[in-house]
């Protein structure tokens, strides 16, 4: 199992994983802990370019869109709420505020 540890802040989109990370999909889990006292909204998305499809259209298909996390706390994704293959996709996480501040693991 690998890896990826982020400490995110602001409104910058950040790639949590790469459509090149090779994801199995009963294997992922990620946990998002806020680092503020405020609330923090959290955005994880996974989004695919296809360039394929005439007009370069676009795919993304959000795991949470704005979800308000409450100061100082974590809140954990396992296999049961987030087991994906992301075939293709990349998945982003991205804060509603720039005073937003979140550490982020992911196992894959």
């Amino acid at each position: 199992m690998k890896t990826k540890n982020y400490n995110i802040t602001g409104t910058t989109v950040t790639k949590i994983l790469s459509a090149s990370d090779k994801v199995i999909l009963d294997k992922p889990s990620m946990t998002i802990s806020n680092l503020n006292a405020s609330v923090a909204n959290v955005s994880v998305y996974y989004f695919k370019e296809n360039y394929i499809v005439a007009g370069n259209t676009t795919e993304t298909y959000y795991v949470l869109k704005a979800f308000p996390m409450s100061g100082y706390r974590t809140l954990t994704l396992d296999k049961s709420d987030f087991a994906f293959g992301n075939k293709g996709f990349d998945l982003f996480l991205v804060l509603g505020a720039s005073s937003e501040t979140v550490d982020v693991i992911v196992n894959y």
